[in-house]
């Protein structure tokens, strides 16, 4: 038996190419008389060790290069790893029974590949590798042109014996592609001077920001519309320039992975501040947004504004206080739609009161709709799972209840009850395939935070050590973390997003009492 192991890089003389080539015998050995794995899975490590050894070699970089494969079918995890000191391991987890069969049907249905860089100094990075390919070479190839833009062929094979590799990549000494301007230039700032033909959702005079394939160092450039986004407020053209490429790398990543495509998502309370930002990024990430609320002209002017930008939504109008209106709404939408992958319940509510004063009418009109209306809609959504025998997950959105936030009783009593119910609903759903968070904003700057007086408001960004405010943002992209695969082994858990509010802070939305104040009694 061979204990042969030997990495190699090289450059061809006169040819924009370079490479390397890898061969483990004794390190793959190792690995194999560590644990006896089947067919298919020595196939799938054997892989991901040569392919990690190769990458990592042409980073060059201190640290260790990370390959894991998540999956729903009968391989549950592989694992692949390569330092910078060229020390290799891999592991497995798999079903019973396991056969011989492509990547894709042993990943199941909802499989992601995920790429991670922890440097020995500075913080990790990772990337998704779209699943595009019946192999880990070509996912890996299809990956490296669209976050490097480097051409590149992988080979990759293995037995009992060995696992082998063979990476090559241009090296960028190439002239454009067909059709492109030979002038330089990717990112741009600029005006809109006229519009094509059926472009909607644009005027022109809009500044804009855009990624070109070329030609943009030239005074006009062409766009096409879907390339286009607004300069953000309160960013210099200058500066907003710098952004387009990073922010279409990270949503093209996300869309080839299919994050949200073809999955429909129901958000109650979607009108609001938190919720119109959750509706957004979902249907920006390619679900069908389903946004529910009481307001029918608040709900259609959102589901219109997406629609202009080529977003897919729609809107139903219920009252989640109604347990038999929450029954019919699930119906309409099953029948519509045929499926519904995810809910964040969003909708809630409260007014600032001394807890002493609350009327008996009050208390029960939060609790209503913070608690019971969020019940209803988890157990109608679960129910629906359960008899479909479809998988789901259900995000709610409570409050940081640390420190009781005083003044608002009534709130923190009805969502520390979701708080617990989500606990105990994480449990129980389980065998079904459903899970449960929260997410607890903190202190969030939305359309909601005019309704505090000003002296409780005035304290607000003292009442983190970030000593700031959130937006709707943080809490949006909380729930996709929940609810996208990233999520996928997090249930019964609240994700507090407020800056460290919960470890430090004091806020009083409706104002200090003189008794609370330093230096008083």
């Amino acid at each position: 038996m061979s204990q042969h192991n030997t990495l190699q890089r090289f450059l061809f003389d006169g040819i924009p190419v370079r490479g390397a080539l890898v061969r483990m015998d004794g390190a793959w050995q190792e690995v194999l008389a560590r644990h006896n794995y089947p067919a298919a899975i020595q196939n799938v490590l054997g892989q991901m060790l040569a392919a990690s050894s190769l990458l990592a070699a042409n980073l060059k970089f201190d640290g260790t290069l990370i390959m894991q494969l998540h999956g729903k079918g009968a391989l549950r995890l592989a694992v692949a790893e390569c330092t910078s000191e060229r020390t290799v391991r891999a592991s497995a987890r798999y079903d019973d029974g396991i056969h011989d069969a492509p990547l894709a049907e042993l990943l199941g249905e909802g499989g992601t590949f995920v790429m991670t860089l922890e440097p020995k100094d500075g913080e990790p990075w990772q990337g998704i590798v779209a699943l595009e390919g019946d192999s880990i070479s070509q996912m890996l190839e299809n990956y490296m042109r669209r976050s490097e833009q480097v051409e590149t062929m992988l080979l990759l094979a293995c037995n009992d014996q060995t696992a082998a590799g063979l990476l090559l990549q241009r090296q960028g000494l190439y002239p454009p592609p067909k059709g492109v301007s030979e002038t330089m230039g990717l990112e741009v700032t600029g005006v809109i001077s006229s519009l094509g033909q059926d472009v909607t959702g644009w005027s022109e005079d809009d500044e804009v920001i855009a990624l070109l394939a070329g030609g943009g160092y030239a005074e006009y450039v062409i766009v096409p519309a879907g390339q286009l986004l607004p300069i953000p407020e309160g960013i210099d053209p200058v500066t907003a320039s710098t952004l387009i490429e990073v922010t279409a790398t990270v949503i093209s990543n996300m869309d080839h992975v299919g994050l949200a495509r073809g999955e429909t998502f129901l958000v109650h309370g979607g009108a609001g501040g938190i919720g119109r930002a959750i509706v957004w990024l979902f249907a920006r990430l390619g679900a069908h947004v389903v946004v529910a609320g009481r307001n029918a002209d608040k709900l259609d002017a959102l589901v219109d504004h997406l629609g202009r930008r080529g977003l897919k939504a729609s809107a139903h109008v219920a009252d989640i206080r109604d347990a038999d209106a929450v029954g019919a709404m699930f119906d309409a939408l099953w029948a519509a739609h045929g499926r519904i992958d995810h809910v964040v319940n969003s909708a809630g509510g409260q007014f600032p009161q001394a807890a002493i004063d609350v009327s008996i009418k009050g208390w029960n009109a939060v609790i209503n709709t913070n608690l019971n209306g969020t019940w209803y809609m988890m157990q109608a959504a679960a129910q629906r799972w359960r008899d479909r025998k479809h998988q789901g997950s259900i995000v709610n959105i409570v409050v940081v209840t640390t420190h009781g936030l005083y003044g608002i009783a009534h709130s923190i009593a009805a969502r520390s009850g979701v708080i617990g119910l989500s606990r105990a609903l994480a449990v129980e759903w389980a065998p079904h395939g459903i899970r449960v968070n929260c997410v607890a904003p903190g202190v969030n700057e939305t359309t909601a935070f005019d309704r505090y007086v000003p002296e409780g408001s005035a304290t607000y960004k003292e009442a983190n050590p970030m000593k700031r405010h959130g937006d709707a943002w943080d809490i949006a992209e909380a729930c996709v973390y929940l609810a996208a695969p990233s999520g996928k082994f997090i249930t019964g858990e609240t994700l507090s997003v407020d800056g460290g509010q919960q470890m430090w802070g004091d806020p009083w939305p409706a104002g200090r009492p003189k008794y609370f104040r330093i230096g008083q009694t």
